[in-house]
């Protein structure tokens, strides 16, 4: 949805195919299960199999790559939002253990509506952490500039596709729901959790 409205934007582009970008995404995530970080380790592939199978430019790539892990972490904040409250509800809790998802939850908030906010304004969110270091090697400098421009891309995005950007929170916030009666109902069918435990537990599938 995010890469094809990237191509809507291209006179006589085609639209890419669900197959191919599901494709596309296993393949990351399969690469990713395999590398330190399973949540983004895979991105890259995926942003040269869009170059590759479709003709896509890596800063259109790379910026929907970008978007949509954005979505993705930001639902996962929403859903971690709604585990908190669960947990606050068990008296066995610790407190330790709330006051740790409550400053969690806290940063990731902030730092998303960070990226969000200075990518809708034009300030840059990955190239003014470059900045700070302003290395002299041309190398350095022009992936700086590769950065901004992928920025660039984000915000026409953010401005011009809103529709598309809240389709793509319902289209998450869908996936994530089902993955967590999944959880729960499987847990219960069990007998193994409460109903409370059992909700906390799915929602933790998705963090």
């Amino acid at each position: 949805m995010i890469v094809n409205a990237y191509q809507n934007e291209k006179k006589g582009a085609k639209k890419i195919g669900f197959l191919s970008l599901f494709k596309q995404t296993i393949a990351g995530y399969s690469l990713a299960y395999i590398t330190p970080s399973v949540r983004l380790g895979g991105e890259p592939l995926r942003a040269y199999m869009l170059k590759k199978e479709e003709g896509v430019g890596l800063k259109k790539g790379t910026s929907s790559i970008i978007i949509d892990k954005f979505v993705e972490f930001t639902g996962t904040a929403v859903f971690g939002l709604v585990g908190l409250i669960l947990i606050l509800t068990l008296p066995s809790s610790a407190f330790y253990l709330k006051s740790i998802l409550f400053v969690g939850l806290l940063v990731a908030f902030t730092v998303l509506a960070l990226i969000y906010y200075r990518t809708i304004t034009g300030r840059g969110s990955f190239s003014s952490l470059f900045d700070i270091f302003n290395f002299k090697s041309k190398r350095y400098k022009s992936f700086v500039k590769s950065v901004y421009e992928v920025e660039r891309e984000m915000e026409k995005f953010f401005k011009n596709h809103r529709k598309r950007f809240f389709l793509s929170f319902v289209f998450y916030f869908l996936y994530a729901v089902f993955l967590i009666m999944q959880i729960k109902f499987l847990f219960l069918s069990l007998g193994l959790l409460t109903f409370i435990i059992a909700t906390v537990t799915g929602l933790s599938g998705i963090l």
